[in-house]
């Protein structure tokens, strides 16, 4: 008999197979941030990667009050600078990264959700990383 999968696999492939709808719903996204699946399949780098980013504090971030999601800022500058910290680390992983590739661009006021009371539903843009070549 095999083994059942666990919760968080599951949800991992709810959301690969973008069945996960609700989350859309009950959260509005503010201008430029990201699911972290979204950004994970954007940036083509795994869940994991964006979070250990998150706990260094190499992005910035908010949780959602309702349900606790991670809501990453990028907008087009953060978006290339994001790019080429997964590259470094592919192409050097023995090499320790920058601090210009680890230090956050700083988040616009306009865009902060602490000092915005309107947010936006939607990101103002899509934009596609240049895969580096393994």
């Amino acid at each position: 008999m095999a083994p059942l999968p666990c919760a968080m696999t599951v949800r991992q492939l709810l959301s690969r197979w973008q069945l996960t709808g609700e989350r859309y719903d009950k959260v509005k996204l503010d201008p430029d941030e990201w699911w972290l699946g979204d950004l994970a399949r954007e940036l083509s780098v795994s869940y994991t990667t964006l979070r250990r980013w998150i706990a260094l504090g190499w992005v910035h971030y908010r949780r959602t009050p309702q349900l606790d999601y991670h809501l990453i800022w990028a907008n087009t500058g953060e978006l290339d600078r994001l790019c080429r910290l997964r590259d470094h680390g592919r192409k050097y992983p023995r090499i320790p990264t920058p601090a210009a590739l680890t230090t956050p661009k700083r988040r616009p006021p306009d865009t902060d959700p602490s000092k915005n009371s309107k947010a936006k539903s939607s990101r103002s843009h899509q934009r596609k990383c240049h895969n580096v070549a393994s």
